[in-house]
């Protein structure tokens, strides 16, 4: 259905981490942590993926406080800001 652009929302675990083709995703809520760029950059390249009528991706990030999460979040935010095609919005 996803894939036919028939789904509004796809809810996917770290399963979706490697392999998921679906060009039309355009949004990506990350809710996994983690500081790897690899993985970072895998998940946002989910809605990043070029599809007809698609102009623009959404992804959000939340800028987790935990002890260990709040430096992965960190680290995170210093990926994306390397990024040159990347638009950053934060919000508080």
């Amino acid at each position: 259905e996803m894939r036919q652009d028939r789904l509004e929302c796809l809810f996917a675990s770290t399963i979706a981490d490697e392999g998921l083709d679906c060009p039309p995703i355009s949004a990506v809520i990350l809710v996994g942590g983690g500081k790897s760029a690899t993985k970072s950059f895998q998940r946002v390249g989910r809605a990043l993926r070029l599809y007809q009528g698609k102009d623009k991706a959404v992804i959000i990030d939340f800028y987790d406080q935990g002890k260990y999460f709040k430096k992965h979040a960190e680290r995170r935010m210093e990926l994306f800001k390397k990024e040159p095609a990347f638009r950053l919005k934060i919000q508080k």
